[in-house]
């Protein structure tokens, strides 16, 4: 079994000006997120989750990530462009949503 050749690496090669401003560009506006977020997060999950213990992790990140919240959602892009506060507040709703139903019942 022979390797295959690597192509050769051009040396000098450029990046053209308009790719090297817009890279500039995002890495001006880059902010680092808050690792407090986290436990944040982890600590609805686990109460929610905990009052609904049948229920799969899978569903979970599927109901309030991969849709958003939105049972109606049914494409997937959300798992990766959605901003962790989003996640929180989804997550957060329905907690309080559950909690009051089950002192309603």
């Amino acid at each position: 079994m022979t390797a295959k050749k690597q192509p050769k690496k051009q040396k000098g090669a450029k990046l053209p000006e308009s790719t090297m401003k817009m890279i500039k560009e995002m890495a001006a506006d880059y902010k680092p997120r808050d690792a407090a977020r986290i436990p944040k997060i982890l600590d609805v999950l686990k109460e929610l989750w905990e009052l609904e213990p049948d229920t799969r992790l899978g569903q979970f990140l599927l109901n309030f990530v991969f849709r958003g919240g939105d049972a109606k959602e049914k494409t997937n892009y959300l798992m990766y462009e959605q901003e962790d506060d989003l996640t929180f507040s989804n997550i957060a709703e329905k907690l309080k949503s559950e909690k009051s139903n089950r002192k309603s019942a």
